[in-house]
């Protein structure tokens, strides 16, 4: 899993980006090791969102204002990566803990992809499920009346994509599943 660490203080999220690698994921930041500034500042293709990320990780022990620091999780909300919020004195040995909130977190996020898609149809699809993977959405369509015809589950088809495009304008591919 890539997930983004973003830090509201150089150094704070040491013990979770720990947790992190030793479960396996594949760690970035938006910043040098000092906190530097954005990476895209210098080099525009540097950005870790301009690569499909799993989840964002803001480590933050206090519940005051935000600060630059923690701007990457912005770009990660606008990019609707999953993200959660660790105090890195909750973590250590807890790690599963962290590990279902992230599941959590990506469960959400498909579902707000399902909400953008339901409210952009027009009655005739009664489900909607939606997963988020690498540079793809898939939504599929589902629970379709008896009378909806080829044209209109086509027709369904468009205004879901059409309804992933504008809700995520960043996704590369979007996969749409008319299903029975």
């Amino acid at each position: 899993m890539r997930t983004l660490l973003v830090e509201s203080e150089v150094g704070l999220g040491t013990t979770v980006r720990a947790a992190l690698e030793r479960e396996g994921h594949d760690v970035v930041t938006c910043t040098d090791a000092d906190g530097g500034p954005c990476r895209s500042i210098a080099a525009p293709g540097e950005c870790p969102m301009e690569a499909h990320t799993d989840l964002a990780v803001l480590v933050t022990s206090r519940r005051g204002p935000r600060n630059l620091s923690e701007m990457g999780a912005v770009c990660a909300q606008r990019r609707r990566v999953p993200s959660i919020q660790v105090d890195p004195a909750t973590v250590g040995d807890d790690f599963p803990s962290l590990a279902s909130r992230a599941t959590i977190a990506v469960r959400l996020t498909e579902a707000s992809y399902a909400q953008a898609v339901r409210k952009h149809l027009p009655i005739g699809a009664a489900e909607v499920a939606v997963v988020r993977s690498p540079r793809k959405v898939t939504v599929h369509l589902g629970g379709f009346a008896d009378d909806v015809d080829a044209q209109r589950k086509a027709f369904l088809v468009d205004k879901a994509r059409e309804a992933v495009r504008l809700f995520d304008p960043h996704v590369a591919v979007i996969d749409v599943v008319a299903e029975r």
